[in-house]
């Protein structure tokens, strides 16, 4: 146990070591794209606050804070990290008995509020004097509660109608006595508490789920019936709350308030894909709108027999409990500058830095990789955003809004896989919810020149793959209009590839990318592109709506046109590389990858 324990804290402090033998920027103002900082001192999903003098902190209470302990008591903090030098470095401090932390000062009162789930029902944490001043805790809700408290049940508050209403967006997690009447599997329900004295006293919504996951022609199995849960929510320009709400769909679903959250209508799709993962959406200083989530979704579902022995949650097969989780190791940001009408972005904001572990099942903990986030502002308009639950997944990063707006990227893989997601599944559910993972393709040498590497998809052939073909996701800012193109090779035995243009994120390995691209193209191993020379495929289209046309070339020459099968709402942002060889072979080699969007 403690030879375990030495290697987990060594893992953990492995990326830490590396941030600190470079040397960091001086100031945000040099930071662009983002940039990985630190790592958030327990589950990332709050904890995350800016003091009124600059000062950064990040509390400690939540899941998770050590590889030893699993909470800390009732959720209240031990220790923070903080930044004074707008989230640049970091530096730990232990916080004082009584010492609570909270999230968000009150614009009022200029005192710090959180609301905390307890055992036996909802307590508002608020200071006195300051966020080093004394702290008060207190009952505002009771709850009879049988179970083990939910530490995610609310989120941080949010101040609207002129900072005169405090609002916390919050989820049951099917415990409380009014859920009793709520059949299985919408027994997840999200609403929110509401305070219009400074958190004195508070009052809650009414409370709405989203419908249940059905099999259907992709999914095989049941997901994990969340119903709906942990929202997060924004004040818009017209005096309306917009939610935004995880859910076991494909879509995050979204639900309006006309009067600041007292009411919330009926739960509907939203624009924004999302499965089992938690949504985040604020505004910026500049009145626009930020969002940070996952847009992904997970492998399809199977029964849970085939290929997951051993199983460790026999209620998942109906849905009653988690499987695993295959859709969260990449993190997405867009802006919108109409209050929500449209978005431009679609970039991967963050990717999981351990989505290929061999033993990422095995390292002990929950949930890991990227979800969950939270963000704060900083003087120069950085955003210093937290992520991530599981220690050796967690990430603190700094990036500049602007670089969401991007309408160009290219990689010729001169920095490895660091843009590219390649994991494949090994057989069999290990630890939580996880399968241990491998590079599905590999990067090689370059067949013309020994300083550069290449990227092999092939079919693999290894008997421990869930899917052994190969896969490969590039994302790139999202656009209605532009295209995408790149230099390939075809290896001599190659036994057939499909690339696919998406508007989401999808497994590497999926089979079943094709039916939700916007387009695919299937390269045969006998075709026009010849083996073991370069060719330069380009996909060019003018509408992302279904029933437009994408133009290919092939080395500047016309190569066919490809329909618009599936609509993309916010354009194309992902090019998708899969074997589709009957069996193991050598695949093709990628050599660079370009995209260029353009927008009105």
């Amino acid at each position: 146990m403690k030879l375990a324990l030495t290697v987990l804290i060594a893992l953990l402090l492995a990326p830490l070591a590396a941030l600190h033998a470079a040397e960091p920027p001086r100031t945000t103002r040099s930071v662009h794209a983002p940039l990985w900082v630190g790592r958030p001192p327990s589950d990332a999903v709050s904890g995350l606050v800016r003091l009124e003098n600059g000062e950064i902190r990040h509390y400690d209470y939540g899941f998770d804070p050590t590889p030893t302990i699993f909470h800390h008591p009732d959720f209240l903090p031990t220790s923070y990290l903080f930044s004074r030098d707008q989230g640049l470095t970091w530096q730990s401090q232990e916080v004082a008995k009584g010492h609570y932390g909270a999230d968000v000062r009150s614009p009022v009162s200029g005192e710090y509020l959180r609301l905390q789930t307890r055992k036996d029902g909802v307590y508002v944490i608020k200071s006195l004097g300051g966020i080093d001043g004394e702290w008060t805790i207190r009952r505002v809700w009771e709850t009879p509660i049988s179970v083990r408290p939910e530490p995610n049940m609310t989120r941080s508050v949010v101040f609207i109608r002129g900072g005169k209403r405090a609002l916390v967006p919050w989820s049951t997690f099917g415990r409380f006595e009014t859920d009793k009447d709520i059949p299985f599997p919408a027994n997840n329900r999200v609403g929110t508490f509401y305070s219009d004295d400074d958190g004195q006293t508070w009052q809650r919504s009414n409370l709405i789920t989203a419908p249940a996951h059905e099999i259907n022609e992709r999914d095989k199995a049941f997901r994990w019936q969340n119903g709906a849960y942990e929202p997060s929510v924004v004040e818009l320009r017209d005096g309306r709350v917009w939610m935004i709400i995880r859910t076991s769909l494909d879509f995050h679903y979204q639900a309006f308030s006309t009067d600041g959250g007292a009411t919330w209508s009926q739960p509907e799709p939203s624009p924004f894909y999302g499965t089992l993962t938690d949504p985040t959406i604020g505004r910026l200083k500049d009145g626009r709108l930020l969002f940070l989530w996952n847009n992904t979704t997970p492998l399809p579902e199977f029964p849970k027999n085939e290929f997951t022995a051993p199983f460790v949650n026999a209620n998942a097969q109906s849905g009653v409990g988690e499987d695993v989780f295959t859709n969260r190791d990449a993190l997405h940001g867009a802006i919108s500058d109409d209050d929500g009408k449209t978005w431009r972005g679609f970039r991967e904001v963050l990717l999981n830095a351990r989505r290929n572990d061999g033993n990422y099942g095995e390292t002990g903990g929950l949930d890991r990789s990227v979800h969950q986030p939270q963000w704060v502002e900083v003087e120069s308009g950085h955003l210093v955003v937290s992520v991530g639950q599981h220690w050796l997944h967690r990430s603190l990063f700094v990036f500049d809004p602007s670089w969401l707006l991007e309408t160009k990227r290219q990689c010729d893989f001169s920095n490895g896989l660091d843009d590219w997601s390649v994991q494949g599944y090994k057989k069999g559910i290990r630890g939580h919810c996880s399968f241990n993972r491998y590079e599905s393709s590999t990067l090689v040498p370059h067949p013309d020149d020994a300083k550069r590497r290449v990227l092999n998809v092939r079919h693999s052939g290894r008997a421990d793959a869930i899917f052994p073909r190969g896969g490969a996701a590039w994302n790139f800012p999202g656009g209605k209009a532009g295209f995408v193109e790149t230099r390939i090779r075809l290896q001599q035995d190659f036994g057939g590839a499909r690339l696919c243009l998406l508007d989401r994120w999808l497994n590497p390995t999926d089979p079943t990318v094709a039916s939700l691209a916007m387009g695919h193209l299937d390269l045969a191993s006998r075709g026009k592109l010849k083996p073991q020379q370069w060719h330069t495929l380009r996909f060019t289209w003018k509408s992302a709506e279904a029933g437009a046309e994408i133009e290919v070339t092939l080395d500047g020459q016309p190569f066919g046109k490809l329909p618009v099968t599936r609509s993309a709402l916010h354009g194309i942002s992902y090019l998708h590389f899969q074997s589709t060889s009957a069996n193991r072979d050598s695949g093709l080699l990628i050599e660079s990858v370009r995209a260029e969007m353009t927008h009105p």
